[in-house]
């Protein structure tokens, strides 16, 4: 959990080579879940490490770590 201030947050994180896939949400009302509607979209903003839009999963959001860099992710809201 990252408190964030302003419009965007940096975070650094030191992991080996591999596959990984991250999966963030803005916890708007602050119960530590995100809020989803009927049909299980998010109510709140998400984001994940290849910017895909829809349901978050790990096979779209999925990328290699070979070596150091950078991503970035956005946050959409529904």
């Amino acid at each position: 959990m990252v408190l964030i201030e302003g419009d965007h947050v940096q975070i650094q994180v030191d992991l080996p080579p591999g596959d990984y896939a991250v999966i963030l949400f803005h916890d708007e009302d602050d119960n530590d879940d995100l809020k989803k509607n009927f049909i299980g979209m998010p109510k709140e903003g998400v984001g994940n490490s290849n910017n895909h839009r829809g349901f978050p999963n790990y096979k779209k959001s999925v990328f290699t770590l070979s070596k150091d860099r950078t991503i970035t992710i956005n946050l959409w809201y529904s």
